[in-house]
């Protein structure tokens, strides 16, 4: 990455004294070195994470190979290494002497297409451990290094071997963990991951990648719904951050790190969208950062790209709301845009005024973000949630109908009376399930009177997507949650043998519906003869695999 060039001041020489250049004598290696390794990062495992990560797509974009994803294998208990292979055009035992064996050489200062310039990230195992391995493919050759922390403390990096190999070129990297790290190995990959543009392959552990739920979105930039506020738009909570995506790396942006009166007039509503939950895509070189790449530096260049950035995002928000409502197929969206914008937890809400006093779609005035029901004769609206002290699917009346896309609308069009709950909880409870996605909350219509139910619609200008009961299967509540019922009629959990069973093999001439049934129906209890059985090893989590 292409840096800034600092600002020199000229000074006049002192005649009487002799400029010395600044240097680091022999004595003073290891304690540099060593500040170098313990002292630059903060979060030491994600910091191995991202530098080889990120190194690794380098190499793929300087091979030309962009949209190949790079292979990383997270550890485990049968495989405690971490490793990371790319199939870029690998390392010379040349490249090895001068490039990983010397801070500060890099070959990336020279462009903007590459992530790294600083020449540190590569020796970042060193702030986990004392040493790690170097597998370079070149030309059907591989050759093998160990880069480790001798007694002088200062470091060495030494040819283990060298064979054939019909490996394609490349460098793995292969970083040895302690005790249980392997499980924060994975969530540091699973939270750095999520901002790659091409996902890596994931081998050792079963991650997901991550899809955020946006709100509003344009050109390099979304709002992402947040998780912490009651109607899920609120910018108020330390955990929602405004984030700087530069070469797949997240970057916080810290809205009181920028000098508001000098850059940007003090503009409150550019404030309040660093405040938000934005994401902001930038080219690499487009901002400075801290060398431990862990932040943001703050200087007068980095602070006007993001102010330049924020004002063509704030003129953005307004045409892409305006563009939204004129193109809204109905009432329903409409007031699901009325939420985004105008409710008080939403990340928009402080910029309310550049839309004027009122939204309207196709000239009906939009005053809130859902539909009032309840006390209607004829009609009966419920919501199903989970109880606040209990563990199961209940429901409850209800007197209005958010315009929410995680509260699914049911309408009981079969007229059915009983076992309903059957066929409701599995949308809240299963993962997956009938309509493909988990919800918190289901609203339930059941129109006893058509005529009634047709007035109110009007009435209202509802126009929200329905999901017919008809369409949703009946499931036994006890594959959902394990209950059983006693002499007295009374529900009690079902004691499940395999809680206490630590082997099992995998059972499949199961047939049922994966969503309808609880997932240790799936294995059968077993033992094992470590020496002499055969098989494949695999580590379940509440009766969820995971690979091996």
């Amino acid at each position: 990455m292409i840096t800034q060039k600092p600002n020199y001041s000229s000074l006049k020489q002192s005649e009487n004294f002799k400029a010395v250049k600044f240097g680091i004598k022999k004595e003073g290696l290891a304690h540099i070195f060593n500040v170098l390794r313990n002292q630059l990062y903060t979060d030491k495992i994600l910091a191995v994470v991202r530098e080889y990560s990120c190194n690794a797509v380098d190499a793929h974009i300087e091979a030309g190979k962009d949209e190949e994803p790079i292979v990383v294998t997270l550890p485990n208990r049968m495989n405690p290494n971490f490793k990371v292979r790319d199939y870029g055009l690998g390392l010379s035992q040349q490249d090895i002497q001068d490039v990983y064996a010397n801070y500060g050489e890099s070959t990336k200062r020279n462009t903007n297409s590459q992530i790294g310039q600083l020449g540190l990230g590569c020796k970042s195992a060193f702030a986990y451990g004392d040493n790690f391995v170097i597998n370079s493919y070149q030309s059907g050759v591989k050759n093998s290094y160990n880069a480790f922390i001798d007694p002088s403390q200062i470091g060495q990096i030494s040819r283990m071997s060298s064979e054939k190999t019909t490996e394609p070129d490349g460098i793995e990297i292969v970083v040895p963990t302690k005790g249980d790290d392997h499980d924060a190995f994975s969530e540091k990959a699973e939270s750095l991951f999520k901002n790659f543009k091409v996902y890596p392959t994931i081998k050792g552990a079963s991650i997901k990648p991550f899809n955020f739920s946006v709100i509003l979105e344009g050109e390099g930039w979304e709002i992402i719904k947040s998780e912490y506020s009651h109607r899920g738009y609120g910018h108020y909570h330390s955990q929602d951050e405004a984030v700087a995506i530069m070469g797949n790396i997240p970057y916080p942006m810290q809205s009181r790190s920028v000098d508001w009166q000098k850059f940007a007039e003090d503009d409150a509503d550019l404030k309040a969208i660093l405040e938000s939950n934005i994401r902001i895509d930038f080219e690499i070189g487009d901002l400075e950062i801290a060398a431990s790449r862990e932040g943001l530096q703050y200087t007068d260049y980095t602070q006007k790209q993001v102010i330049e950035r924020l004002k063509k995002i704030k003129t953005a928000i307004v045409k892409t709301v305006t563009d939204k409502l004129d193109n809204s197929p109905s009432m329903y969206e409409a007031k699901k845009i009325y939420g985004q914008v105008f409710d008080y937890g939403s990340v928009l809400y402080s910029l309310r005024h550049l839309f004027g006093d009122s939204i309207e779609f196709k000239g009906v005035k939009v005053s809130s973000d859902h539909f009032d029901c309840g006390h209607e004769e004829g009609i009966t609206f419920k919501l199903y949630k989970k109880a606040p002290r209990g563990f199961r699917v209940r429901p409850e009346e209800t007197y209005r109908i958010d315009c929410d896309d995680d509260k699914p609308i049911v309408i009981n069009d079969i007229d059915l009376q009983g076992g309903i709950l059957n066929r409701v909880a599995p949308l809240i409870e299963c993962d997956p399930n009938h309509i493909g996605r988990q919800v918190k909350d289901v609203v339930f219509i059941n129109p006893h009177d058509m005529k009634k139910w047709r007035a109110w619609k009007k009435k209202v200008s509802f126009d929200a997507p329905l999901i017919k009961l008809s369409d949703l299967p009946k499931v036994k509540l006890a594959d959902i949650y394990g209950t059983t019922s006693n002499n007295n009629g009374n529900s009690t959990y079902g004691k499940n043998a395999k809680h206490s069973t630590k082997v099992f093999t995998y059972d499949w001439d199961n047939k049922s519906n994966s969503w309808a049934r609880k997932k240790s129906d799936w294995w059968n209890t077993a033992s094992v003869d470590l020496k002499n059985d055969q098989g494949y090893y695999l580590i379940l989590d509440k009766f969820h695999y995971l690979k091996p």
